[in-house]
């Protein structure tokens, strides 16, 4: 009996830690550079600056590759900038990818078709991470695994896995500064 109340605390510990990084990918403040590679060879790099002011999420999020664009998010408003309209579409379809913030507000909800498994530690931009992987209870999703950042529990990265196991997707932080942008 005791291992298993010890296992369910373990469990819901977890989803408690998801939540956590649920509000750190919407909110922490910070500078970095992260790459979004999907499919086998389509990727894009970006840098994000985000910060809190007057308890509303600043962020600005530019491509450094590829088309020009840039992504600003004032609380829940997004606008895309770009110096034309095919770019501008690029900025757009970008802003549906909003790394960190890839885990829904309510985890709870995923607990219906995942379990979450804690995993080994890591470093991911020169910082220390843990990884956590949702794995699929059934065979028709794709599993989420996140290294998420040790005191904040940002995700720092993250890879999307089909139930054989093939990486579909996948951020990652080439560098990241856990502070508010200098003005």
């Amino acid at each position: 009996l005791a291992l298993i109340s010890s296992a369910v605390w373990a469990a819901n510990g977890d989803w408690d830690l998801l939540h956590k990084a649920a509000v750190a990918g919407q909110h922490q403040p910070l500078t970095g550079v992260f790459l979004h590679q999907s499919g086998r060879s389509d990727q894009e790099t970006f840098r994000l600056y985000r910060a809190e002011q007057n308890a509303q999420v600043l962020e600005r999020r530019e491509s450094l590759d590829g088309r020009p664009g840039e992504v600003v998010r004032v609380g829940s408003e997004l606008t895309s900038y770009a110096p034309d309209k095919t770019s501008l579409l690029a900025a757009r379809a970008s802003a549906t990818r909003l790394f960190p913030a890839v885990l829904p507000e309510n985890v709870g909800m995923l607990a219906v078709s995942y379990a979450v498994d804690q995993q080994q530690k890591d470093r991911v931009a020169g910082v220390d991470c843990r990884w956590y992987r949702l794995r699929a209870i059934d065979k028709l999703r794709y599993s989420q695994s996140f290294c998420l950042e040790t005191n904040s529990s940002l995700p720092l990265k993250m890879v999307v896995a089909t139930p054989g196991g093939a990486v579909v997707e996948q951020f990652t932080f080439t560098y990241i500064d856990l502070k508010a942008p200098r003005n």
